[in-house]
Formats: structure tokens, sequence, C-alpha cells
């Protein structure tokens, strides 16, 4: 489950805070991968027998996973503010 420890509507980081839950939210809409993905690849990946380290889950996943081996860090550190709505005024 996820608890919310912050304030959202105070303190000095309410404004990202409710900036990130919010687009956390429509991104969990709009096609993160529900659980069912998720189990069938932790066991695949206990079951497997191979010495394989990381395994993928859900296109969300693999697309992060395919910008972040494309793009240098400030590239994709950039991604990812903008995918959560913020702004160099709220970092």
């Amino acid at each position: 489950s996820f608890v919310l420890t912050v304030d959202p509507e105070g303190g000095p980081y309410g404004a990202a805070v409710q900036t990130v839950l919010t687009n956390m939210a429509t991104m969990m809409q709009d096609g993160i991968a529900g659980s069912e993905e998720p189990a069938e690849v932790i066991f695949a990946a206990a079951t497997d027998g191979s010495s394989q380290f990381r395994y993928i889950s859900g296109s969300d996943a693999a697309s992060i996973l395919g910008a972040r081996q494309s793009m240098d860090d400030a590239a994709f550190m950039g991604m990812i503010a903008s995918n959560f709505g913020l702004t160099s005024s709220q970092e």
C-alpha cells in the first residue's frame, strides 16, 4: 500500500508532492503493469535456473529502461522530471 507521510497541502515540498501524486495517478490509469505480469516475472526469475540478475516487467518499465540506456544523465533526469510534472522551480 501507499501510505502518505507528507502533508501535500503544506510545507516546503507540498506543491511538488501533490504534483507527483497527481501525475502518478494519471500514469497508473494509462497502463502501468498490474499485479499479474510482475508475479509471472518474479516466478520465472525464481524458477528459471539462470544467473540472470535483472528482469523487466511491463512495457512501462521496458520503456523507461530503454530511455535510460539511450540518454545521458541530464536528459534522463529531465525526462523523469517532466513525466512527473516537476519543473526547476519545484526541484
